[in-house]
């Protein structure tokens, strides 16, 4: 069996990696370090005695987890370490119930919700489909009048995605990442008929909002995000009044 200190130092070599990695290679790294991670769980006892610690409450691993955080601190920017620490997180859940699988008794004891792997497919390909269409004009290598547009109905769409999916365990990173998204978006407007701009600005949604990371919000948090969504809508309309003569943005719903 491999020990504990190996494990974190296995976990924080896949987590540098991660945090230099070309973009479609990061998430591989990060599974992989998350599925360490939960070895790390697998070896703590709960802190109830219910068995292996599955739910990391136990102060032998936090101490195990701080360590990993630890070791590639000094070489990961604080922006980048948050971020992988926030998608990790789903990581953590999915490993878990794979390796508990079926075992009913388990899943009850320790409180976790049990989902079907087909239902967690399902899930996270709504939310990459949510992502790829907030961020579909990176396809486009020249100015478009239509940036604006596409980019409030993909944000549109992930939002209320988001909002009216319920899911449990709220994750208050996430939510900031939707939210501080949003707020980007809304103050960059301006900017977003020129390609680069678009392209800088998508990488920071994806950079903040890892697929099936995403969980459901409060009545007051959909109030703030649908009036940043109305108020991103009028810009935007104003924008593309201004490119094309016309606002194409009129049939907008809100989140409700």
């Amino acid at each position: 069996m491999t020990s504990i200190a190996e494990l974190i130092h296995l976990a924080a070599g896949e987590l540098r990696e991660c945090a230099t990695a070309p973009t479609d290679l990061r998430t591989a790294h990060l599974r992989q370090a998350a599925s360490l991670i939960v070895d790390i769980r697998e070896q703590c006892e709960d802190p109830s005695g219910r068995g292996p610690d599955w739910t990391g409450k136990s102060r032998t691993y936090r101490d195990a987890l701080a360590s990993v955080y630890r070791q590639i601190e000094d070489e990961v920017p604080p922006k980048r370490l948050r971020q992988m620490k926030s998608q990790i997180r789903y990581h953590f859940s999915v490993i878990v119930r794979e390796r508990i699988g079926d075992d009913i008794a388990t899943l009850d004891l320790f409180g976790l919700r049990k989902e079907s792997i087909k239902d967690t497919n399902r899930q996270a390909a709504e939310q990459q489909r949510a992502l790829l269409e907030t961020v579909g004009f990176l396809a486009e290598d020249t100015d478009s009048t239509n940036a604006a547009a596409r980019l409030v109905h993909g944000a549109l769409y992930l939002v209320k995605m988001a909002a009216e999916a319920g899911l449990a365990d709220a994750d208050q990173a996430t939510r900031e990442g939707i939210r501080n998204s949003l707020r980007e978006i809304a103050q960059r407007l301006p900017e977003l008929a020129t390609a680069p701009t678009r392209i800088d600005l998508a990488r920071e949604i994806l950079q903040s909002i890892e697929p099936g990371c995403i969980r459901g919000f409060s009545g007051e948090t959909r109030d703030e995000l649908s009036a940043l969504l109305v108020a991103i809508t009028i810009e935007s309309g104003r924008l593309q009044a201004d490119l094309t003569g016309a606002s194409r943005l009129t049939d907008l719903p809100t989140v409700s």
